[in-house]
């Protein structure tokens, strides 16, 4: 079975919140990750807009 991860899973995990730690077995299982398009560009665009260009490629190159 695969684990799809969706932009809210992966905005706890980079924020580091009370659920990130839950989180992180699905994410860090990059043999069974698979991570939509769409999510990226959702992720993409949230942590542009709060934070800089830098810091959301950096994310996106995580999740890829």
């Amino acid at each position: 079975m695969n684990n799809v991860v969706d932009s809210s899973v992966w905005f706890s995990y980079f924020a580091g919140d009370s659920n990130a730690k839950i989180f992180s077995t699905p994410i860090e299982n990059i043999e069974k990750l698979i991570v939509p398009s769409i999510t990226i560009t959702e992720v993409f665009k949230y942590i542009f807009r709060h934070r800089d260009e830098g810091m959301a490629l950096e994310a996106i190159a995580h999740m890829e």
